[in-house]
């Protein structure tokens, strides 16, 4: 049923006749809707000034006052009994799938994918391909489960041919090495969740392209699938130890799979070394002569909000070396450089096109593909996969050269860091079914059968995502949490993938309207195993520019270099009485946010012994994301 709540000064208007349900109810003083009651009459006519507020292509819709209602101060709630959310049904994968099914790794032989056996991967370089968003690829899908209890991405030719065509290049790679490295391409298929009957290419006659929010709302789950099943395949703290490094390569929505994975894998003690994104779906694309060709609400990877989470910075740092994540973004129609230290940018759209269809879209594994084969040094080439400790780059952005499509030229782009800001997200609860309880700061759904909490919402201007934490407290078996908005799937994990680790999941949001919006969370039963799950803290997520003045970490005495002066210049100011410069955010080497004898010791281990420990911003002028006391008020090298 839907339902709906807020408060009275909506000023919309909508088509009643598709209604077949009204709800009767009173908003008491802090905005809540109680009291509710059935009535058979639907009212005609609106009166001057009374309020209607609907959500756009869903038959329903929230009337407030004139006729109808005996007072102001009451609400009919107009809906229909076919809800999205609650005609769900919970979906799991076939029995004896597990997820070591879901890889393959590329013969350079057969130029084919075969299976990976358990315990397969011991040692070596592991690169990782990550399909995205299936768009319509969902008829395969389907037929295929007829008689194959996991279809696998490579099984769809045409679909997966630029990711076949990059493996044969990296295997290719490999060959030309004057040291031979044991090496491996896999491939992670979730095509069976990602994979959608609208199509992404923009078509006149089709209208608006639609239904990325299915492909996101899997993403949760098929990270911590992709990460279990890699531990499956050997990818565990002893292949760390022998030397193994692995990186990961994500397409559109596979970006977000990826870090997602990465994540899990650092939290579990296996370190990924280089994460590469191809076209993360980060923005909607306009067009003045062609209006909106995209629907992307629930759509973006919102990767930025990710990454700046405290867990995330606590469990992966960004960067080049032995202990860090190397991140590089190649993006052109639906992606954009990413404001995080450290995150390399590519701009491949002028030569990939930003015009948003497949062939834009893809361009950046192609690309990727033939920058391996070239030798020009970018790519897989310059991957601390290949035994690189350090990267000598230039700046932080990169655009293809004019007359070379494979080769990159460093680029003055400066982008000011984001920083998170959390805000507490409103609830207002308007009805539930089932067994649904409330706990501090958020609900409890337990089964024996379905259960639904009802409830709304208002987005303000600088909300991206919604955050939240949850935990299932029994798994069941395949019973799913979804989250919906305005009847929309957005989010879904398993009980059985998510087990019961308290975990932090998003939802995007940049692109929903402002205003209010139905929130619908729910626990989907299947099985005969009950389940039973707890969501707390929702929090609406924002990024804002830093105010800081860019800098060089490391030249503390700015006098345009970084050397043994600096360290001197440190302990001056620490024990010889010397005024600190007019940017004291230049001598905190180790961003702990304070100047002490610490600062000098890494700057000098950094120069001499090349332990790689001061921070970004180092090799270009730049911003420090960490915010503390110390400031930056004037750093000539950089103005």
């Amino acid at each position: 049923m839907y339902v709906f709540g807020g408060s009275t000064n909506w000023s919309c208007c909508y088509s009643l006749d598709l209604a077949r349900t009204v709800l009767k109810g009173t908003i008491d003083a802090e905005g809540r809707i109680s009291e509710w009651k059935s009535v058979k009459e639907i009212p005609t006519k609106f009166v001057s000034g009374a309020a209607v507020a609907y959500v756009p292509n869903k038959d329903f819709a929230i009337y407030t006052g004139g006729a109808g209602c005996n007072s102001t101060n009451q609400v009919l709630i107009i809906g229909s009994l076919a809800s999205q959310a609650e005609e769900y049904q919970a979906q799991s994968d076939s029995e004896g799938v597990v997820p070591l099914d879901r890889l393959g790794k590329w013969n350079e032989t057969s130029n084919k994918w075969e299976p990976l056996r358990q315990g397969e991967l011991t040692s070596g370089n592991v690169h990782v391909l990550v399909h995205g968003w299936a768009p319509g690829r969902k008829k395969w899908v389907t037929d295929e489960l007829k008689t194959n209890p996991l279809p696998k991405a490579w099984e769809n030719i045409e679909f997966f041919e630029p990711f076949s065509d990059l493996a044969a290049s990296i295997s290719e790679f490999y060959k030309g090495l004057e040291i031979s490295k044991d090496h491996g391409v896999l491939a992670y298929s979730w095509i069976d969740h990602s994979a959608t009957e609208s199509i992404l290419m923009f078509n006149q006659d089709m209208g608006l392209a639609t239904e990325a929010n299915l492909s996101l709302a899997s993403t949760y789950d098929s990270g911590i699938v992709l990460a279990s099943a890699l531990v499956q395949a050997g990818l565990d703290s002893n292949f760390v130890s022998n030397g193994g490094k692995t990186q990961f390569l994500g397409h559109s929505h596979g970006a977000r799979v990826s870090i997602l994975a990465a994540i899990e894998l650092e939290n579990l003690g296996v370190h990924i070394n280089h994460v590469t994104f191809f076209d993360s779906p980060e923005h909607v694309p306009l067009f003045p002569d062609k209006g909106l060709l995209y629907d992307f609400s629930g759509g973006l990877n919102n990767i930025t909000n990710i990454l700046l989470t405290d867990k995330t910075r606590g469990l992966l740092t960004v960067g080049y070396g032995p202990h860090n994540t190397f991140i590089d973004n190649y993006y052109t129609a639906f992606g954009l450089p990413y404001p995080i230290w450290n995150v390399v940018n590519v701009d491949l759209s002028l030569h990939g096109g930003k015009l948003p269809n497949h062939s834009s879209h893809i361009y950046p594994v192609t690309w990727y593909k033939r920058a391996t084969d070239s030798g020009e040094g970018f790519g897989i080439q310059w991957s601390p996969l290949m035994n690189k400790d350090t990267l000598v780059i230039f700046s932080n952005n990169y655009v293809q050269a004019t007359d070379k499509p494979l080769r990159l030229l460093s680029t003055e782009l400066l982008l000011p860091p984001k920083v998170p800001k959390n805000e507490t997200l409103v609830l207002n609860k308007v009805l539930t079914r089932g067994t649904v309880e409330d706990i501090p700061n958020g609900i409890s759904l337990t089964e024996s059968s379905s259960a639904y909490w009802h409830g709304s919402f208002s987005k303000s201007t600088s909300g991206t995502s919604i955050r939240f934490d949850f935990r299932f407290t029994g798994h069941g078996d395949g019973d799913q949490l979804g989250i919906w908005i305005d009847d929309r799937l957005e989010f879904l994990s398993t009980g059985d993938v998510s087990e019961l680790e308290i975990r932090t999941a998003f939802i995007d949001i940049e692109n929903l309207a402002l205003g209010p919006h139905l929130l619908t969370i729910s626990l989907h039963s299947v099985g005969s195993k009950n389940a039973s799950v707890e969501i707390s803290n929702f929090m609406v997520i924002s990024t804002s520019t830093l105010d800081q003045v860019s800098f060089k970490r490391g030249d503390c005495n700015v006098d345009g270099s970084t050397d043994i002066s600096d360290s001197v210049y440190i302990l001056l100011i620490l024990f010889g009485g010397l005024q600190q410069s007019t940017c004291t955010k230049a001598s905190d080497c180790d961003d702990s946010g304070a100047i002490d004898v610490t600062d000098a010791v890494v700057l000098l281990e950094t120069l001499f012994l090349n332990k790689g420990l001061l921070r970004q911003p180092i090799d270009s002028c730049g911003f420090d994301l960490t915010i503390d006391s110390l400031s930056c008020e004037l750093f000539e090298q950089c103005k």
